[in-house]
This record gives C-alpha cells, sequence and structure tokens, in this order.
C-alpha cells in the first residue's frame, strides 16, 4: 500500500470513521473474609528510610486506625503485628517474644496509634529479621531504598495465634533525602570583582524526608581554588585542601570582606554538603551538591556577560517545539528544557523532573521526541569566552494535544523543507509522514537527507493499531517530516526480512568507512590505548579549561583529565575516544601546538 509519492502538491486526507461499540460485563463473585477489627495503617509523606522516623515522640507521620466494628462485644483487648515488606519479601517482623500492653479498644470508636505508643514496634530488640541482616541494620539504623509494604494486622491478646483483623497496608517508596542543589553563583559563570569582596552564595535543600529533618540539617561550605590552571574540578575536591570552609544551619552564605581574600581572574570550585546533625546518613551522595566552578574577576570585561532577552517557546506539534531569543554577540548558549512537576507512581521518589540541556550557537532550538499535550519550561544561559552567564527566566510551553480524527474532517498534513534535510536519523526516532507518527526501527542513510528503513506507523483512522512498514528511499527533513519517497505496508515476515536485508546493508557501509577511515589515518601515531564509552552515545567533545569534556546524548558531561594528562605528556600522539555506536573521535596537537578534535563516523581505527 503506497503512502507517499514523490512531490505531491499537497496531501489531503479525509478520514472514514467505523464504530465499533462492544459491552462488557465483570461479575465479581469473591468475597473478602471479614473480620470483627479494621486496621488502617496510613504513612504521611515525604518518605524516610529512619524507621524511627515514623514513631517519633509527637510525630503523626506513622498512624495506625484501629475500629471494632462488632457492636455486640464490650472493649476488647489486641496485640499489633507490624511486618514489613521490601519488594514483595517479608524482611522484618513483630518478633513473637514481643509482649507489649494490651492494646483496648471500644465498639464502634476508631482507635488512633501513633508517635510514641508504635516506638517499641520499630525497635529493632523487638523485631524478627528474615532474610535480611540484622547487623546490616543495627549499623545504619536504616531501610535500603525500594519499595515497601508497611503491614498491621491484629490478634486476640490471650489467643495471639487468632487473627482478628485485615492485614491493614499500603505501599511506599522509601528513599534517602536529595543532597543540595546549587542556585548561585550558576556553574561556569564569571562573578564581578568587588571591593570590599561580597559574593552571597545559595543552594537549594531538598532534605524533606525526615519530619524534622530541617532542624535537623547544617550545612559544610568548601571553596577550592584550581591550581595549576586546567585541573579537573572533581580532582581538586579529592586531592587538595580548601581555602575556605565553614557550617551554617541556613541555606546561603554571604562570603564578605573578613573571609579570605579572592584572587583576580582565579578560577574557583566549590560545593555544599548537607549534614545530618545527629550523624545518620540521611542523604544520597553523602549530602554533597554538585561540584561548580566560577571565576573571579579577570583583566577583561566578560565577567559581566548578561542575560539573554526575550526568552519565547512555543510547542509546535505534538512531539516538536520551538525556543528562541533575541540574538546578541554570544559565543554560544546552553538550552535547559524538562516537564513541569514530578514524577508520579513508582518513579515519585525522583522527585521533580530532571533538566536536560543542549549547546547551540545560534538564537534558537528545536526540539524533537516531546510527549504531546504536556507542559514543558525552559531557561538559557550565555556563553563567552569560555564562560557561562546566569540563567535567563523561566519560560513554559506546551506542547499540542494529539489530533483525533473526526468523521468527514479534512486534514492537512505537515509538508517536508526540501532545502533543510536531515543529516542523521537514529532507531526510535519519531517521523511525521502523512500526519501520522512512523518510529523508525531501522534506518540506513543514503545522503542527502534521503533514507532507507524500517518502521511502524499506528494509523489514527485504524485505532492506532500498529503495522510494520519499509521504505527504500525515503526524504526526511530537518524537522523530521518526511516528504517524498514510498513506504509501504509489510507483514512481520517480510519485515523481517528486509530487517535482515537493511542490516547486511548497514554493515556493508560501515565495513567500508571503516577502511577508508583507516587509510585516512593511515599515517597517524596513536596512543596504544582506545578510551571506549560503552554505555553512552557521545555527542560532544571539547575542551574546557584544558580538560577534555565529553557529553553524551542526554546532556550527562564526563570530565576526562586522564585524557588530557596524556596529551601534554606526549604531544605527538593522538588519542581514540569510542562510544557505544562505534563512532570514533580523535583528539590531538596540530601543527601549531593547539588541540585539535576530529569526528570519525563509523570508527575503525585502531592502535
Amino acid at each position: 500500500m503506497k503512502l507517499l509519492e514523490r512531490k505531491p502538491a499537497r496531501f489531503k486526507i479525509i478520514s472514514v470513521c467505523v464504530c465499533f461499540i462492544v459491552s462488557l460485563s465483570f461479575i465479581n463473585r469473591s468475597q473478602a473474609q471479614l473480620y470483627p477489627v479494621q486496621i488502617t495503617p496510613q504513612l504521611v509523606p515525604p518518605y524516610s528510610v529512619y524507621l524511627s522516623d515514623y514513631a517519633a515522640p509527637g510525630s503523626e507521620k506513622l498512624r495506625v486506625i484501629v475500629l471494632q466494628r462488632d457492636l455486640t462485644q464490650p472493649s476488647y483487648q489486641l496485640r499489633l503485628v507490624m511486618s514489613v515488606e521490601l519488594n514483595g519479601k517479608v524482611i522484618m517482623r513483630t518478633a513473637k517474644a514481643f509482649n507489649p500492653a494490651p492494646l483496648n479498644i471500644d465498639p464502634g470508636v476508631p482507635t488512633i496509634i501513633s508517635g510514641a505508643e508504635l516506638a517499641p514496634y520499630v525497635d529493632s530488640r523487638n523485631i524478627d529479621f528474615i532474610g535480611y541482616s540484622r547487623e546490616q541494620y543495627e549499623r545504619t539504623r536504616a531501610l535500603p531504598e525500594g519499595s515497601y509494604r508497611i503491614i498491621f494486622t491484629a490478634y486476640d491478646y490471650r489467643r495471639q495465634d487468632v487473627q482478628v483483623s485485615n492485614e491493614g497496608s499500603s505501599f511506599y517508596y522509601l528513599s534517602k533525602n536529595e543532597p543540595p542543589l546549587i542556585n548561585f553563583p550558576a556553574c561556569g559563570t564569571r562573578i564581578a570583582r568587588r571591593d570590599p569582596q561580597q559574593i552571597v552564595f545559595s543552594w537549594l535543600p531538598r532534605n524533606t524526608s525526615s519530619p524534622t529533618s530541617a532542624g535537623e540539617t547544617e550545612y559544610e561550605f568548601t571553596l577550592y581554588e584550581t591550581r595549576p590552571a586546567g585541573r579537573n574540578p572533581n580532582d581538586i575536591i579529592n586531592t587538595t585542601q580548601p581555602i575556605f570552609r565553614t557550617r551554617i544551619d541556613v541555606t546561603t552564605f554571604a562570603y564578605g570582606p573578613t573571609e579570605p581574600p579572592l584572587l583576580d581572574n582565579m578560577k574557583y570550585v566549590w560545593r555544599v554538603q548537607a549534614i545530618d546533625k545527629s550523624g545518620r546518613n540521611a542523604f544520597r551522595n553523602n549530602g554533597y551538591s554538585e561540584v561548580c566552578t566560577f571565576t573571579y574577576g579577570g583583566a577583561d570585561a566578560t565577567f559581566d556577560i548578561g542575560v539573554v532577552q526575550n526568552l519565547q517557546a512555543i510547542g509546535e506539534t505534538e512531539r516538536r517545539a520551538k525556543i528562541w531569543w533575541e540574538a546578541s554577540s554570544y559565543d554560544g548558549y546552553k538550552v535547559y528544557y524538562k516537564k513541569t512537576g514530578k514524577y508520579t507512581g513508582a518513579l515519585a521518589y525522583l522527585g521533580e523532573y530532571e533538566w536536560f540541556w543542549k549547546n547551540v550557537t545560534s538564537n534558537e532550538l528545536i526540539l524533537f521526541g516531546l510527549e504531546p499535550d504536556t507542559e514543558y519550561e525552559t531557561r538559557v544561559q550565555t556563553k563567552k569566552s569560555g564562560v557561562f552567564g546566569p540563567y535567563s527566566e523561566i519560560v513554559k510551553f506546551r506542547t499540542q494535544q494529539k489530533q483525533v480524527i473526526e468523521c468527514g474532517k479534512e486534514t492537512v498534513p505537515a509538508k517536508a523543507d526540501e532545502s533543510k534535510p536531515l543529516q542523521v536519523a537514529q532507531q526510535g526516532m519519531t517521523i511525521l509522514v502523512d500526519d501520522m507518527e512512523m518510529t523508525l526501527v531501522q534506518v540506513r542513510p543514503l545522503g542527502g537527507g534521503w533514507f532507507q528503513g524500517l518502521g511502524t506507523v499506528a494509523p489514527k483512522i485504524l485505532g492506532r493499531a500498529r503495522f510494520n512498514v519499509k521504505f527504500d528511499r525515503l526524504y526526511i527533513d530537518e524537522n523530521q517530516v518526511a516528504g517524498f519517497g514510498r513506504i509501504d505496508f509489510v507483514t512481520e515476515g517480510v519485515a523481517d526480512l528486509a530487517k535482515q536485508q537493511i542490516a547486511n546493508a548497514i554493515l556493508k557501509d560501515k565495513q567500508a568507512q571503516q577502511q577508508a577511515n583507516r587509510e585516512q589515518w593511515a599515517g597517524v601515531l596513536f596512543q596504544k590505548e582506545i578510551f571506549k564509552y560503552d554505555e553512552i552515545i557521545i555527542s560532544d567533545i571539547h575542551f574546557e579549561d584544558g580538560t577534555i569534556v565529553i557529553t553524551d546524548s542526554a546532556g550527562n558531561t564526563y570530565p576526562n583529565e586522564e585524557i588530557s594528562q596524556l596529551l601534554i605528556e606526549a604531544p605527538e600522539k593522538a588519542i581514540i575516544i569510542e562510544d557505544k555506536s562505534g563512532d570514533q573521535w580523535v583528539v590531538q596537537r596540530d601543527s601549531n601546538g593547539e588541540n585539535k578534535i576530529t569526528k570519525v563516523p563509523g570508527g575503525g581505527l585502531v592502535v
């Protein structure tokens, strides 16, 4: 079935709707066993890995509501048993030898147990450990992070093998607190020199797991000089002493004239550690924030980099958005974007959605692969002379809703731009084809924006059922819109055969490319080691203050001091870096002594 032909004047699709109505009835014939006592535990978020947080005096984070439903019985005496499940397996249970005072409840009157009344149940001396080390728990008093079910069950106090209540339980994800988040100065910025010196450092606390965590937390602020210039910031904090260290109870620190003087044009490294005053390991990464740098003053005026002006963003389609701002004389920009709000469900413990970012040199960025009808937010940093400026304001935008085909309604598909071919297509990329979304399963570049490959489509008029398709020559523009060529529906067997044929063609292309690469670089002397990053797809490699910085496709950075040092020790030898896809990069010194990085698509270089 043909979907596209070369250079149509305009596509028009008129939907034909067929509706099927199916009625299903479900009858639940099972009956749960009824008990005279109803147990309902409640755990108030945010959650902590320390059980003692839930049973502290005055704490209401854990409550057990007990109701005697049998109104014919007088006051009743119960014994509670607590069980803790981790990922579906019981790891703790109230010890049989533990004999607390009876719990007296009256018929029809809810009894709430919380705080100090529950303290004996979370005391490790009163708990049997099942498949989990008591010694390990005693050492940290913390549960491992994970998905938990905390269960309370009531038994007759005089006949403790007789269960008289349901197993009251709920599911929770217990995790440690997040370390602080650096706010100001933003990483990589240059700070204006003032007389007298005055810099206000600030960070955002994320220690909310414990009900009293804010009052029980202090922060250690440390500041380091970068000596010699170009050293990796992470190496500095691990091997040198700070020039200044202090502990405070608030999330800001004013570095003033009474602190050690800052040197003009010096690059400084700083970080913050959140510390639990009681000595518990209550934070991830031992409470350390990210490591950030800033440059103080400078002989030139680049410290006053400025902020981007008139930042705007719009969701252009269901999965594409455009971010742009007023053009100015900067070397580049770092554009951040993320979904607004927080993770939900099983990932709720992660908190807010994380920022992704891309480096650009123009004053706009097109984002692809976004979620339909979803709100995002973006912010931008300017870059000049290798230094980033402060963050811009945050601007929000929403992608468009998924289009719903209505009977008889005419739609006009997006039109491809012949002047802007797509350079690289990857597996999993979403392409817009005749008002349908095609997901690439396998793709082979033919050059000039033309591709061969396989994909899947879900036509709206067919209830979004997914079908296999193949294309031998299809043009795709940089906005990921297919414009010319032909796409055919195929059966699963034909798709498997085509997949093998395309895989063979890709392998043949790669072998030819690798042979050409080896011939091109035959006269170069390489170090006797290839630096392989087998877990990531590399999107960028550059030098930053003399250190090689590798950026993956998700925006994560990987500074590599070892490569930089090897280049200093043996400048006549080039270094090969290789990523998960097999692409390689050659890092070398040119004839003028300048650092040079060259991408070698397809790789194949050997040492």
